[in-house]
């Protein structure tokens, strides 16, 4: 068998590999999250390991990847994604920084940045949404 999308192989060897370290994990302490979670991961590196063997597929991908519309739509996406969170990061910063955290809680700035992340994960969604409808 030929490999014609290596990305997405990569993609499915990572996913069997985490899928595998999870189930592995479930010998010591069984949690039906981690199971569900091993499982999906798992079941979307199979999937993804036999889409990396078709041809057509394939060639469909690398056709999207080389179209002019969808290289503008995610460079209009990623532009319009950073100004918005650029916009959002220093206010929330201050919001942040102005809140009374007791010392010890050291999960403080992660969880703000975390929430950031979403921010500009979101922000990225729906500006790709809109600009694949007027572009």
């Amino acid at each position: 068998m030929k490999i014609y999308d290596k990305r997405r192989f990569c993609a499915a060897i990572l996913l069997l590999a985490l899928g595998i370290s999870g189930l592995l994990t479930l010998r010591q302490e069984f949690s039906l999250y981690t199971l569900f979670v091993s499982l999906l991961l798992f079941g979307l590196g199979v999937f993804h390991a036999i889409l990396s063997f078709g041809i057509g597929l394939s060639r469909r991908d690398k056709l999207e990847l080389l179209d002019e519309r969808n290289q503008a739509i995610s460079l209009r996406t990623a532009q319009t994604t950073l100004r918005i969170t650029q916009l959002l990061i220093f206010p929330l910063l201050l919001l942040l920084q102005w809140t009374n955290h007791p010392p010890e809680s050291t999960w403080a700035p992660g969880a703000g940045l975390l929430f950031l992340l979403a921010i500009s994960i979101l922000v990225e969604r729906i500006a790709h949404r809109y600009y694949e409808k007027h572009i």
